[in-house]
């Protein structure tokens, strides 16, 4: 069951293929050399990201399905585990999916000595060749007895007794655990905790079963406004034989009903027009909920403050709010749309709901709401960048719960990784911390600077579509179980990467993270090449003439600036970078210049020219450029920057370019 809110009590990049010699881990070294471009690790050292040609899967076609996927993968698993050091045997393939780029993902789960490894999960990403381009998880092996020393009644009674809140153990199944905590592989008993009188599960709770040591927690019940406490008017949830108010041919005439039936459907449209996805589990899975309920705490009382997607009931759960904290929760698009990414999140990263991943957890579902909303409203507003605003505090305008373009604004959430929530409560800061990947998007889609200037980057923004898809892309064929921050700044630039190559979106997604504290800059120390290609220095020109400029660089155009005797006239963020001057400028000299701006660095031409009102423009050479460096760029410290965009490559600009392409062409190669 996870909400909206929570109580907020307070590697390294390879330049060149190499062939992996057994240095990744235990398993056996696969026969064939492995071409590998890039291998990220974890602070353990072991491998979360390996790129490259990692082994070729004959039939292509029968990858679509889970059974058929892990029976092609047969001849290509030993080298997948072995870049990820477990045994090939362990892994099973789970779930399989084809995207719209002609890529295919097949999660990949770990299981030993028959057991289920908890939280060991992998993705394998192929080409439409079949070629497997990239593998990524948490996968982790170590010599483990099959058999526990801790009986299961034990297990039980420690797991009870380690939470806050007095509970009973309803179940429990031996496993082996990869903890979201340390990282490290236990045998545990996974323990059923529940404090409800209805038997829900609140916590998955995992005691080491050689040593009776509690070593994670996962939390399933995630509550709007933990320990608030209202005593609402409705049923507590889930109602059982709760009577139906509406369906698909039949929609409910209860205003707070249709509000909720029409915000699910939206949500629905928005995921299926721009991702293609078929409800949450993109299999068709209803979309159901319960209106006019409240909910309970340990001690039986309860609340109408919260909102909840609940993954043992599959439906969603709205109260109506006490008028003074919140109004009706269904009132709140953004409330449905960040309740079904929960959902969406459950089916596929399923990211455990603590700590780094369950920030990441909540910032999704902040993130996806945000792009439902703006795609709804067709346009993108203050509104998009606040979360809970519709249901708020409705006596007092303007305000909202969380603020994903700045998150301190609500006073306790923070916006710099360094500063981040490290305590135990909010499970480890699932809330708090989830303002920081909050903070990334939102400097992805639109640009701008650290709100507190915590760092002096400004990160080129790229439009809250194309950024929507990069997270998206992250969430559903990327993330596993356990990623955290760091993890997800890779493999948001590997999906940025595949999305839109050759354009400035990888640079940004790392830029962003890079001004929140979760790494390095990108690496730009080169600045960027300019040249004014028309008029040239000298020439005798028009009024109204144009300027003609190329501008690349190693990894993307920021913007160029047309500066006219020292003022800015005119500036474009895309080639062709065709500039109209002013029509009324006055006869005589006057100076044109040029700036091309990277992220960090920006490069100058400059040419003088003289205006004639009947004159026409001869053109006598190029313009000479005169290459400056603003910035500073700094390393990345386990990434790298491939391909980049060059924006001076003027792909669009048509036949009339094409001498002066194939000139910069020839250069470049030499």
């Amino acid at each position: 069951m996870r909400a909206l809110y929570g109580v907020h009590l307070l590697a390294s990049a390879l330049a060149a293929p190499i062939a992996l010699t057994g240095c990744l881990g235990p398993a056996s070294e696969p026969s064939a050399a492995l071409r590998v471009e890039r291998i990220e690790s974890s602070r353990d050292g072991v491998p979360y990201l390996v790129r490259g040609e990692l082994g070729q899967v004959a039939d292509p076609a029968v990858l679509d399905d889970a059974l058929h996927a892990h029976d092609a993968l047969a001849g290509v698993l030993p080298a997948i585990a072995y870049t990820l050091g477990a045994p090939a045997a362990e892994l099973r393939a789970i779930r399989s999916e084809r995207d719209a780029l002609g890529m295919t993902h097949v999660r990949l789960a770990q299981h030993k000595n028959g057991l289920r490894v908890v939280g060991g999960d992998a993705i394998v990403h192929l080409d439409a060749g079949g070629v497997v381009r990239e593998v990524n998880g948490s996968i982790r092996d170590r010599e483990l007895p099959a058999a526990p020393s801790i009986a299961a009644a034990d297990a039980e009674r420690a797991a009870v007794a380690d939470g806050e809140e007095p509970g009973v153990a309803v179940g429990s199944e031996l496993t082996y655990l990869v903890s979201n905590r340390d990282g490290e592989l236990y045998l545990a008993w996974e323990v059923a905790v529940s404090t409800r009188g209805d038997g829900g599960i609140d916590d998955l709770v995992y005691v080491d079963a050689l040593t009776g040591a509690v070593v994670d927690r996962h939390p399933q019940v995630f509550t709007l406004k933990n320990r608030v406490i209202r005593n609402g008017g409705g049923g507590v949830f889930p109602v059982a034989n709760a009577p139906t108010l509406g369906s698909e041919t039949a929609p409910p005439t209860d205003a707070v009903a249709l509000a909720a039936f029409a915000s699910i459907g939206t949500t629905y449209d928005c995921y299926q027009a721009l991702y293609h996805r078929d409800s949450y589990d993109n299999q068709s899975a209803q979309l159901s909920a319960q209106v006019h309920v409240v909910f309970q705490d340990n001690t039986g009382q309860t609340s109408p403050n919260n909102a909840v997607w609940s993954s043992q009931s599959r439906m969603m759960a709205y109260g109506d709010g006490d008028g003074t904290r919140m109004k009706p929760l269904a009132y709140g698009f953004d409330v449905t749309a960040h309740e079904l990414t929960h959902a969406v999140t459950s089916s596929t990263a399923n990211l455990v709901y603590q700590n780094e991943s369950g920030a990441l957890n909540e910032a999704m579902s902040d993130i996806m709401a945000a792009v439902c909303e703006a795609w709804k409203d067709k346009a993108v507003s203050a509104a998009t960048w606040q979360v809970g605003e519709e249901i708020w505090t409705p006596a007092t305008p303007g305000d909202a719960l969380r603020y994903m373009d700045s998150p301190s604004k609500d006073g306790q959430s923070p916006d710099y990784y360094p500063e981040r929530y490290t305590g135990t409560q909010d499970n480890g800061g699932v809330h708090l911390n989830s303002g920081l990947a909050n903070l990334s998007f939102y400097l992805v889609a639109a640009g701008g600077k650290h709100p507190r200037s915590k760092t002096a980057y400004t990160v080129p923004g790229i439009g809250i579509d194309k950024a929507g898809a990069i997270y998206h892309r992250a969430l559903t064929t990327k993330f596993t179980a356990n990623s955290n921050m760091a993890q997800a700044r890779t493999l948001l630039e590997q999906a940025a990467q595949e999305l839109y190559p050759g354009s400035c979106a990888r640079t940004s997604v790392g830029l962003a993270w890079a001004t929140i504290g979760v790494g390095a800059a990108p690496s730009d120390a080169a600045p960027p090449k300019v040249a004014i290609t028309s008029p040239a220095t000298g020439a005798q020109v028009a009024s109204g003439f144009q300027v003609q400029v190329d501008a690349s660089d190693d990894q993307c155009i920021q913007k160029v600036e047309l500066l006219v005797d020292g003022a800015v006239a005119q500036t474009l963020t895309s080639a062709p970078f065709t500039f109209a001057t002013d029509a009324a400028l006055a006869e005589g000299k006057h100076t044109v210049e040029v700036k091309a701006y990277d992220t960090l660095n920006q490069a100058t031409a400059n040419t003088t020219i003289t205006v004639r009102r009947n004159g026409t423009g001869g053109i006598d050479n190029n313009g000479t450029g005169d290459h400056g460096n603003s910035g500073n760029g700094t390393a990345t410290g386990g990434g790298e920057l491939t391909g980049g965009c060059d924006a001076g490559g003027h792909s669009g600009a048509g036949l009339l370019l094409g001498l002066a392409l194939l000139e910069l062409v020839l250069l470049r190669r030499r």
